[in-house]
């Protein structure tokens, strides 16, 4: 029993060989004594019998070359008999998939990343956006004051000048300065009013 263990695919198919070829041996020397037989008989009889021992040749030939096929192909490929063939191409499967990339982990990667919970809390994000909006407000309020008080310092600059002589210097140069940005800005609108004024009368004379 542990003989019969120990024997591989390659020994069980040699094995197989040999009988399968004393068994050709016999059925060739039963084929020629069968053939001899024949030829020894009336010539009405070799003309009648000749295709039966060409049958038998036949039969046998194909027989030959079915065995020395299949012994060919199992002492070329000794490796298929043991399972190596699967082997291989679960190598080769193995192979192509380190060539491509793991369309799991890259999912997974994708999805942790689009589906990652945010660390912040509720708290914290209603605390970032009161601190977002109060810094915009603040700003805008800074810019409104910082408006009114140079327009405030323009219309009262002759009352702060006579309150406090020592400010008339600067307070002149400001009101100049502001004079001459009130004079920029009334061209600046004077022209864009003319340019609309120009396009609607070109827009009512196409029509």
């Amino acid at each position: 029993m542990i003989g019969d263990e120990d024997e591989t695919p390659v020994d069980i198919a040699l094995e197989r060989r040999k009988v399968d070829e004393k068994v050709l041996g016999i059925l060739r020397e039963e084929a020629s004594r069968e053939i001899e037989a024949r030829r020894k008989e009336t010539p009405e009889a070799l003309e009648t019998q000749p295709d039966l021992g060409l049958g038998a040749s036949a039969a046998i030939a194909n027989l030959i070359a079915e065995e020395s096929k299949a012994t060919e192909d199992g002492a070329s490929h000794p490796a298929r008999l043991r399972g190596e063939p699967q082997q291989a191409e679960t190598v080769r499967e193995g192979s192509r998939r380190d060539l491509l990339p793991d369309i799991d982990e890259i999912n997974s990667t994708l999805t942790s990343t689009s589906d990652r919970p945010s660390d912040e809390t509720p708290e914290e994000v209603f605390e970032r956006v009161t601190r977002h909006r109060s810094g915009f407000r603040f700003g805008f309020s800074l810019i409104l004051v910082v408006c009114a008080t140079l327009i405030g310092v323009y219309s009262f600059a002759d009352t702060i000048a006579n309150n406090v002589p020592s400010l008339r210097p600067a307070l002149a140069g400001y009101v100049d300065w502001a004079n001459s940005v009130r004079l920029w800005f009334d061209g600046l609108i004077a022209k864009g009013v003319e340019a609309l004024s120009r396009m609607i009368v070109s827009i009512s004379g196409s029509n």
